[in-house]
């Protein structure tokens, strides 16, 4: 974990240029889990921070999740990512990194959507884990063609995971999900963020629902802070979640 931690600082102190944060951007649980299909300005530079509170049955865990994104290419967006756990619900995984390559295909026009395509590698480095889990997600976000002045957006997510990991009795080793949202202007310097999120889980047999809410704020021109909250229904989901975040560009 100490050496998780180290790596994910050097590469947060080796971002010197600034930028202006890309506030209008949705990235995973920054407040919500709902992505747009849009990648991070070529060569800006942002450490992220989250922090999610869940209650689930059975137990409680708090994720922390450090991350740094990288504009790599025009339109091409890098990020690595740690995730660690404490409470008192099962900690496998805690420990693991992450890396995620996102490539935006095209800015939506009049009819069609703006479309992205994101890869992510979860490597084994956490505690009991196992096998590199691969995640492909289709991203798709449209403003609706309405004259309002709440710059609106549409949005879905679709999510396949490869679980190499899997406990073979018991677990998927492929798992599906899907996110559709909205997001708007609500006020000068904050947006909306709302979705509905339909997961498999990875004990098979067991799927979870999860209605989302939350507001991102724009604090300076390089600073976004947000905050938001979910409630689960349905058997095996989660009671509710509680996150906050925030995003420095450089």
């Amino acid at each position: 974990m100490k050496r998780t931690l180290l790596c994910l600082s050097l590469l947060i102190i080796t971002a010197t240029a600034a930028y202006a944060s890309d506030h209008t951007n949705l990235d995973e649980h920054l407040p919500t889990e709902l992505q747009d299909a849009y990648a991070t300005p070529f060569r800006n530079r942002e450490v992220q921070g989250v922090v999610r509170y869940i209650d689930e049955d059975p137990g409680n865990r708090f994720v922390y999740q450090p991350r740094f994104e990288f504009g790599v290419l025009p339109n091409t967006e890098f990020t690595v990512q740690g995730t660690f756990y404490s409470g008192n619900a099962d900690r496998t995984g805690s420990g693991d990194v992450s890396t995620e390559l996102l490539y935006n295909f095209n800015t939506e026009s009049l009819y069609l959507p703006a479309f992205a395509l994101a890869v992510n590698a979860d490597f084994p480095t956490g505690e009991r884990s196992a096998g590199v889990d691969v995640t492909t997600k289709a991203i798709m976000s449209k403003m609706p063609y309405v004259r309002t002045t709440w710059l609106h957006r549409l949005h879905a997510n679709l999510i396949w995971k490869r679980n190499a990991g899997r406990d073979r009795a018991t677990g998927r080793h492929d798992q599906f999900k899907g996110i559709i949202g909205f997001s708007c202007r609500a006020g000068k310097d904050q947006s909306l963020v709302l979705d509905y999120v339909r997961e498999q889980k990875e004990k098979k047999h067991e799927e979870s629902n999860v209605v989302e809410a939350g507001l991102r704020r724009q604090l300076t021109p390089y600073t976004v802070g947000s905050i938001g909250a979910g409630a689960g229904f349905g058997d095996v989901s989660e009671r509710y979640r509680v996150t906050i975040g925030v995003q420095h560009s450089f």
